[in-house]
């Protein structure tokens, strides 16, 4: 029969059995040709008794893998355009198709078998025979009939929900009495499944699984502790080749490589996964994938500040045989180890943790030696960094004391090794809140990223050595993350630390023996802050201030040593640019009532655009120190504080409207904020569903100071949802500036009918129709409502509904809008005849004197009483139709200072 179908047979069948498959073919039956659909399934073997037969052999024709059903039944269907991609520990469809008669339980055996690595066993779990059941079992491998009409047979399989991930071959054992056959039915990819209450990454929150796992853009925190920076990010892990590109990830790492069977075998954990990841992200002692640089030295490569997502820097990897990217530092390692995560399956998020400590002999402290003017001596490789990315991932730790499961931190950016590689984590959260060192992976490291205390000595020049009070300086804060479903910073600082001073934090300490924090701290009665001015932006001149208190009986005589100088992300100073060294006499308190506790005194520093602007990093970071010293107590006094200096807005315009799969224009425009021109600008965009790769318009001409630069990208949305368009600008004197825009684009569900699809409408031919599309995020879409009421739910792909996205009011909270038949509330839509409350109303007029059509709805003015306001919409209003209903409601939410979105059908 495989000859026939023109199937290549396998090289082990024996002589006997394919003479007599032979011998059997110039008897048999032509074999009609498959139909279109999936390709006919490849015979492996075959077997055929001798003697005379009761029943004809079932024979497979072909076999329909259903990969787009199974892709939207496992959230996978951004994956699943030419394979199946599956979650574990969930059903799957598929259906045969048999040749000459169908199925009989009676009389046929089924057996299907599954393999996934090199070297498949059943002793590693990574080979499994099971046979058609009765039904499906939760939590193994099984087989058992949905359906049956003549000689099609629809199947539900299920994999357990601790199989290895991989990808996997799938075959099936046809056997009628002594005769048989054995088919290949294809190819999937097996993945992390975080709906399934099984999994080890199983999460209960719909909103967290579609931000941590379905999520393909996002933002990265950067900036200071005082000016905290959003930097989109593109993750992609659905684009095209990404899925591809982290199996290989994981079939390139070193212990692969050494142990082939074991390490597929390993995979059914996302600990063991996490932690290959974090190790195959870095290419320190493997073929990882990115080459950290922290010199400022990119001239070989890319600059780390350059990228604005995964995608670009995965593909470059593969494309070049594994060889290392150029060039990254702990954001870009962050991301990408993000994107290989959730694209596996693994929940994860990316988490910025502010003035983050670099211990490496893992005494929680760390000790900062100055000479006598504060400045650091060199050789010093423990470090604060003004910031530090990892990712989290959710999952459970049976490995570990209950209570540890949930978020675990692994960081790929190469600092320590850890048991040999370059690597770090997973490391329970919860475990470094509590202070448990003793918890698998590289608990200590982490705990110090943290908690370190930092202790400033400074040397005289008679090499006494002396220590400094430094309070501006504490280790760990403002650990920051995207919030769920919003584009907003959430502060999970707690998760990682109680709070200061309490008994907690102190329990926590004793247990992880940091001696040093349970310290009692010395007090001075001085203080002194670092304060800055406004217009911290590039290209200004701008003032920071020593802000100094004398809360003391006593006058101190005192020399104060101000410096300024730019400083990279992660500690390296540059150059000076700007300096102040005076003394002054700090009055007592004299304990009268005053505005503050203590004298006050602000002390100014004028840090001048000419003096930074050749030496600032991409990283457009100023520290600025201050050194209070009092000779006459031999004492020291150190604040600092990193200034972050803002970048002008990119701007971007849409020019149409987004439609799925047609071209999209967008035009990309900056100010030029510096007084001198720019030169060599380059703009360079991408964004998953946006664009099929990253795109780069470079400007020939220069950009004269003041003037604004613009380009047009051309997009091709081919995806339905939200999507991020992320924006780099490049040019001599501005680096690594970015944007960004979301669009939405609506879904028309494919079971509308035409007459049902011809309702849906955008804002178009309005003249107010862009102003509300401003505050929308994407056009109106309606259906006409078929029951008597519906509610507002979430957005979901391939379903009907309308979605409210925020309301929000001081002057009227609790506001109606309400016209006849259709009535808002903020919590529900209700179709009924129609009234009146207090508030911004609808009115209806007198019926024209021509009936409308039937689809069209009656024209409606608006009227305003009491509030007064003008009315963007013509006195005497439009004919309407239907569908327009919910763009009046919508500019009514407009023209109250209210911020909504109302977007695809009402259902």
């Amino acid at each position: 029969r495989a000859v026939q179908g023109s199937v290549p047979k396998s090289p082990c069948v024996r002589q006997g059995a394919l003479l007599a498959l032979l011998v059997s073919e110039l008897t048999a039956p032509s074999v009609r040709p498959a139909p279109p659909g999936p390709a006919r399934p490849r015979a492996i073997s075959s077997r055929r008794a001798a003697g005379p037969q009761h029943r004809a052999e079932l024979i497979l024709e072909r076999c329909d893998l259903e990969i787009q059903a199974n892709g939207r039944d496992h959230h996978t269907a951004d994956l699943c355009h030419d394979k199946l991609v599956l979650r574990r520990g969930q059903r799957f469809r598929l259906t045969l198709y048999f040749e000459g008669r169908g199925y009989e339980s009676s009389v046929d055996n089924l057996t299907f078998g599954a393999v996934t690595g090199p070297v498949p066993s059943e002793e590693t779990g990574t080979k499994v025979r099971f046979p058609l059941s009765d039904d499906v079992e939760e939590g193994s491998w099984t087989a058992s009939v949905l359906d049956q009409q003549d000689n099609v047979l629809a199947l539900q399989l299920c994999t357990p929900a601790n199989a290895p991930i991989g990808q996997y071959r799938l075959s099936l054992e046809a056997s009628t009495g002594y005769q048989g056959s054995s088919y290949v039915l294809g190819h999937f990819i097996l993945l992390f499944n975080a709906w399934c209450p099984a999994d080890d990454v199983y999460l209960n929150s719909e909103e967290e699984r579609r931000e941590y796992v379905l999520s393909q853009q996002g933002f990265i925190y950067q900036g200071s502790v005082k000016f905290i920076k959003s930097v989109p990010w593109n993750f992609g892990q659905f684009e095209d080749g990404i899925l591809d590109t982290c199996l290989m990830l994981l079939d390139v790492n070193p212990k692969f490589l050494k142990d082939r069977a074991r390490d597929c075998s390993r995979r059914n954990s996302p600990i063991y996964v996490g932690r290959v990841v974090s190790g195959m992200v870095n290419c320190n002692d493997d073929q990882g994938v990115l080459l950290g640089r922290w010199d400022n030295n990119y001239g070989d490569g890319i600059s780390p500040m350059a990228w604005i997502g995964s995608v670009d820097i995965l593909r470059r990897w593969k494309e070049h045989g594994c060889q290392q990217v150029k060039y990254g530092q702990c954001w870009v390692f962050a991301a990408v180890a993000c994107t290989v995560l959730r694209c596996l399956g693994i929940p994860t998020r990316v988490v910025t943790n502010y003035y983050s400590a670099h211990d490496q002999n893992s005494n929680l402290l760390i000790e900062y030696f100055r000479n006598e003017f504060g400045e650091l001596e060199s050789g010093k490789s423990e470090m604060i960094w003004n910031f530090h990315c990892w990712v989290e991932s959710w999952m459970t730790r049976p490995d570990l004391t209950p209570g540890y499961e949930g978020w675990q931190a692994i960081d790929p950016t190469p600092q320590e090794k850890s048991e040999g590689t370059y690597c770090c984590g997973p490391v329970s959260v919860r475990a470094i809140k509590e202070g448990d060192l003793s918890t698998k992976y590289d608990s200590a490291f982490v705990f110090a990223e943290v908690n370190a205390d930092v202790v400033d000595w400074i040397r005289q020049e008679d090499g006494s050595v002396h220590k400094s009070i430094n309070r501006s300086l504490v280790v760990g804060q403002k650990i920051s993350t995207k919030s769920v479903g919003r584009d907003e910073r959430e502060d999970i600082t707690h998760t990682y630390k109680y709070p200061e001073g309490s008994p907690e934090e102190r329990e926590a300490f004793t247990r992880a023996n940091h001696l040093n924090k349970l310290a009692e701290k010395e007090e001075t009665g001085v203080s002194m802050r670092i304060r800055v001015g406004e217009s911290m932006s590039m290209g200004n001149d701008f003032d920071v201030f020593a802000h100094i208190g004398n809360d003391t009986s006593e006058s101190r005589d005192c020399r104060l040593l101000l410096c300024a100088r730019t400083v990279s992300y992660n500690g390296v100073l540059g150059p000076e640019c700007g300096a102040e060294n005076l003394s002054l006499t700090l009055d007592p308190y004299s304990g009268k009532a005053l505005p503050a506790r203590s004298i006050q005194y602000f002390i100014p520093l004028r840090i001048l655009y000419e003096k930074y602007n050749e030496y600032l990093t991409e990283s457009n970071l100023i520290k600025v120190r201050g050194l209070l010293v009092e000779p006459a107590s031999n004492s020291y006094l150190l604040a600092e504080r990193d200034i972050y200096l803002e970048n002008p807005e990119i701007k971007i315009r849409t020019l149409g409207e987004p439609k799925q799969n047609r071209k999209l224009v967008a035009e990309v425009s900056l100010r030029n904020p510096l007084s001198e021109s720019l030169n060599d600008c380059v703009f360079t965009v991408e964004g998953a569903g946006l664009t099929k790769e990253q795109k780069s318009v470079e400007v020939s001409d220069p950009v004269p100071a003041g003037e604004v630069v613009k380009v047009r990208v051309d997009l091709f949305p081919t995806e339905v949802g939200l999507h991020k368009l992320v924006v780099n600008f490049q040019c001599d004197k501005l680096k690594s500036v970015k944007g960004y825009r979301n669009y939405s684009l609506c879904d028309i569900s494919p079971d509308l009918s035409e007459s049902e699809r011809s309702y849906g409408t955008s804002l178009e031919g309005h003249s107010w129709a862009e102003e509300v599309r401003r505050e929308s995020l994407g056009p109106l879409l309606l259906k006409p409502a078929t029951q008597a009421q519906g509610t507002l739910g979430r957005r979901q792909q391939h379903q009907t509904y309308v979605r409210i996205l925020q309301i929000q009011s001081q002057d009227y909270p609790a506001a109606a809008f309400t016209v006849p038949r259709l009535d808002f509330t903020g919590e529900a839509l209700t179709v009924h005849a129609g009234h009146f409350p207090p508030g911004p109303r609808l009115h209806r007029p007198a019926l024209p004197s021509q009936p409308a059509p039937s689809d069209t709805a009656l024209v409606y003015r608006k009227a305003w009483e009491p509030m007064g306001h003008q009315p963007p919409l013509p006195p005497h209003g439009w004919a309407l139709k239907l569908e327009d209903l919910g763009a009046l409601l919508l500019l009514v939410c407009a023209s109250f200072g209210f911020q909504a979105g109302v977007g695809m059908l009402l259902k």
